[in-house]
């Protein structure tokens, strides 16, 4: 649907915006890691992104093979099939408005192209920027744990070092805060459009192939966003559990502080300020697309009589 292009067109505005601010990130980011070089580099980051992004994109290229898949094999049912036709199938959004021709069929599929990697890219960079922020708070909350002698001056440096954190987390907001609402947007509206169309009957084995491997890779990629996303706000409130069981002849003013300030301000990704993604958050999400998916079956009889139409061809 047009909607998909829509959402994607603001979500590469947001990448030119982020591309032109991301020298200020990247130099605010370096301080924090050069301040906290005596925790070391997080173990095995760069094994962990590399999954990450070859596992996102290896799916997201088996989803658009099957999307062309799915449009061939509408194509082979008719007559004479040529790529009109298959253009057709493929993008009858745009086909059905302006009329064919060879170099209108390849723009348009060049664009769908960047505007499917712009989707599966938003998602990924996401995650990976969480993972990266979680894992320094990871760190800390570490360090916290292990270390047996604790004085307080320790616990001055590990204020300091998890007030790096939080502002660098506020800054990364910042940054990508409209990327993050575009990404659920877009993913939340998709998922509500697929389980509508999972009323509608499928013909063939390609077909029910493609629509349940898209639909499955979707609320895939949405789950992960949340869970990376919530990650840094369940890493952020992990010294909770060390702080609070304290002896009190251990206690100290700076402990005081760290407990405060973890209370009082949350760190974690948000949606332009809209939402914090959490858990609970998450939660919240999946209770709205239960009702969503509820209404459907509730009125399923009659969304069916509308995709009431015989099967193109015989199975």
């Amino acid at each position: 649907p047009l909607s998909f292009y829509i959402c994607n067109f603001f979500g590469a505005l947001y990448f030119v915006r982020i591309a032109r601010n991301w020298s200020s990130l990247i130099r605010q980011w370096t301080r924090v890691e050069v301040s906290m070089k005596s925790y070391g580099f997080p173990p095995n980051i760069k094994k962990r992104f590399k999954i990450m992004t070859g596992t996102v994109l290896l799916l997201a290229l088996a989803e658009h093979l099957l999307f062309i898949l799915n449009a061939l094999n509408s194509t082979w049912t008719c007559q004479n099939p040529d790529a009109e036709i298959y253009f057709g199938f493929a993008f009858p959004q745009v086909f059905t408005i302006i009329s064919y021709s060879h170099w209108k069929a390849i723009l348009v599929e060049v664009v769908n192209i960047l505007v499917t990697f712009c989707w599966n890219f938003i998602d990924l960079f996401i995650m990976l920027l969480s993972s990266a922020l979680a894992l320094r708070f990871q760190q800390v909350s570490n360090k916290i744990e292990n270390t047996k002698i604790m004085y307080e001056q320790f616990w001055r440096k590990i204020r300091e070092d998890y007030n790096r954190l939080y502002f660098l987390c506020a800054v990364l907001d910042k940054h990508i805060g409209p990327l993050v609402v575009v990404s659920f947007v877009s993913n939340l509206f998709f998922i509500c459009i697929q389980l509508y169309n999972s009323l509608k009957p499928r013909y063939g084995i390609i077909p029910a192939v493609y629509f349940f491997y898209s639909f499955g890779f979707l609320l895939g990629r949405t789950l992960a966003v949340a869970m990376y996303a919530a990650w840094i706000n369940d890493e952020s409130r992990e010294p909770l559990k060390v702080l609070q069981s304290i002896p009190s002849e251990n206690y100290c003013v700076e402990i005081e502080r760290i407990i405060q300030q973890i209370h009082t301000t949350p760190a974690g990704i948000t949606g332009s300020k809209f939402f914090l993604i959490t858990r609970s958050f998450l939660l919240k999400v999946a209770g709205t697309i239960v009702t969503f998916e509820l209404m459907l079956l509730q009125f399923g009889p009659l969304i069916r009589e509308d995709f009431n139409v015989s099967p193109p061809y015989p199975e």
